[in-house]
């Protein structure tokens, strides 16, 4: 991508200072929750979300939703006070309790950049005009002329000044803040162009723009001209943001269809009586050129023959028309006995009706047992996700009266260094108590008369010693096992506190207590209304089951009666 220069490279730098500056007001992002999905039309999604306070953001405003870690292409529909309309082409969860919003202020700016950059190198006219390379100036040129420019009375200098460049000049630039009359200098050089059948096109960044160029081209026409007489000449393409209803019903590509759809109604009709004259006169000269055609290929010689033959066929009929009121007599004969029998058809098509009528009721009666089979299920998951906070509530309570992790841990590390310290003293003394006791071994062993040349204070000594030696391992003993037991306890509470953990961790609630409490109770009202509409079905089932049976019966009878006489008219 080449780098920009001159006019373009100091745009990027304005916008790129224009980003940071709304970044660092706080201006780029807002934070959304409570969201949820309001409509959903074919591949557009709606959803509503709640904000503390909303900054200005125009409608068909381009955004980036952030939501889960993933970031998703949305628009403004609209921004009113507290909460915000967004329209997605991706389905996104029903409920997103929060999200954040980049809004379009940077959005915009940053798509801008990005044209520049494709563009830069692109020979553009139209832009050059608007934006002259830098060493250059380019003046508008007058491109047409007109002497019979209508402006209203109540214009200011500028705006009869704006009106006249835009209709004559091959570019015009319109300023002005809100409120000093854009948009009806607008709607005069709109009306101005039509009225020398010129045509226009309005383009706008949102929709809200182009709605209110229409709604006030759209006002003055119909006040100045009225109904139409012949193709109305405003067309609004793409689905209004904010059009009145008034000029929908004239401008909208619907009302157009409408309007051509009668034209060409009007004109098939036309077509369709000339078809009819002129298939009937075509039958008529058919019929001539075939008797023409007959007296042409006539040979007199076989006339004759031809006319007894005609004869024996006008006898053959008459026996025939004889025979067919003879069997039209009994056929009359038989409906009089059984006037059951006109009844069948009319039976039969209303066995058709009430028996579609049965189907469609059975349809929906299964659709309405299959949501019920479904609520019911989501009031049981609901009521599931209502009773984790309950039991969550309750394990915390009882991690909040157990020692901590962290001092459990610590304890036992005490423990088992004062166990160490305790094992180690009874083993220098177990040690201590082996030396003394081998002193009092050997003097044992000594014969009478080495006895004598042994101190007895050294053997009184080790005895004494190993006396308190042992009262000492005896306490020492003691104490070990009291640690021992201490650290049992210890333990048995940290896997107690390790198991209630994890078993906090598998009920954590994914939403609020209230929430589900709201969930559980618009489940069951509905449930309760799919239960009522369920006995209504029923009911209009049994009914049209009941009258589908007496209907089947009638016709059994009728068709009785019936199919002999229609096996006579056959013949």
């Amino acid at each position: 991508m080449a780098k920009l220069k001159g006019k373009l490279a100091e745009f990027k730098t304005a916008l790129q200072e224009e980003i940071k500056a709304v970044e660092a007001k706080g201006q780029s992002s807002l934070s959304l929750f409570r969201g949820e999905r309001i409509a959903s039309n074919g591949a557009d999604f709606r959803y509503r979300f709640h904000v503390d306070k909303l900054p200005v953001i125009p409608a068909d405003t381009p955004c980036k939703l952030d939501f889960g870690g993933k970031k998703y292409d949305v628009s403004v529909v609209k921004a009113d006070e507290d909460e915000i309309v967004l329209i997605s082409n991706v389905p996104l969860p029903e409920v997103l309790q929060q999200a954040r919003l980049e809004t379009g202020t940077t959005v915009l700016m940053e798509r801008l950049i990005q044209c520049i950059e494709e563009n830069a190198e692109k020979d553009n006219q139209v832009g050059n005009r608007m934006l002259p390379p830098d060493d250059k100036e380019t003046q508008s040129q007058i491109i047409f002329e007109y002497d019979d420019i209508l402006t209203e009375k109540s214009n200011t200098q500028q705006q009869t000044k704006a009106i006249q460049s835009a209709l004559t000049r091959d570019i015009t630039y319109i300023w002005g803040p809100p409120g000093t009359g854009k948009t009806s200098v607008i709607c005069q050089i709109i009306m101005e162009l039509n009225r020398h059948d010129r045509s226009v096109l309005i383009v706008s960044h949102t929709n809200i723009a182009v709605d209110g160029a229409i709604d006030k081209v759209d006002s003055k026409y119909f006040s100045k001209y009225g109904s139409r007489e012949k193709e109305y000449p405003i067309l609004r393409l793409g689905t209004p943001a904010k059009l009145s209803e008034e000029a929908i019903t004239r401008v909208s590509m619907d009302a157009h269809t409408k309007i051509l759809g009668e034209e060409l109604q009007t004109e098939k009709a036309t077509l369709e009586e000339y078809q009819r004259i002129v298939s009937k006169r075509l039958a008529e000269v058919s019929s001539f050129l075939a008797k023409n055609t007959w007296k042409e290929n006539s040979q007199l010689a076989i006339i004759n023959t031809v006319i007894i033959e005609i004869d024996q066929m006008e006898n053959q009929q008459a026996a025939y028309q004889q025979k067919k009121r003879q069997l039209m007599n009994i056929i009359g004969a038989e409906k009089e006995a059984h006037p059951e029998a006109d009844q069948y058809p009319a039976l039969e098509k209303a066995y058709r009706e009430k028996k579609s009528e049965y189907d469609s009721i059975l349809k929906q009666l299964e659709r309405l047992k299959q949501e019920q089979i479904s609520l019911s299920s989501s009031v049981i998951t609901a009521t599931d996700e209502w009773k984790k906070h309950n039991v969550y509530e309750n394990l915390k309570q009882q991690e909040e009266s157990m020692m901590s992790e962290q001092f459990l841990k610590g304890e036992i590390s005490k423990v088992n260094q004062k166990i160490d310290e305790l094992q180690k003293a009874i083993k220098l003394l177990s040690k201590e108590k082996a030396g003394h006791q081998y002193t009092i071994d050997n003097f044992e062993k000594k014969s009478g008369f080495g006895k004598l040349f042994v101190k007895k204070a050294d053997i009184i000594h080790a005895q004494s010693q190993i006396e308190q030696i042992q009262k000492k391992m005896k306490t020492f003993n003691e104490e070990e096992q009291r640690q021992e037991r201490l650290k049992q306890e210890y333990e048995k509470d940290l896997e107690k506190l390790l198991v209630l953990k994890e078993q906090i961790k598998n009920v954590i609630p994914t939403y609020t207590k209230e929430h589900w409490e709201n969930e559980i109770a618009e489940r069951n009202n509905k449930l309760a209304e799919t239960g009522k509409t369920i006995s209504e079905s029923q009911s209009l089932a049994d009914k049209a089951s009941s009258e589908l049976a007496q209907i089947i019966s009638d016709a059994s009878l009728a068709k009785k009666a019936y199919m002999p006489i229609h096996e006579m008219e056959i013949l």
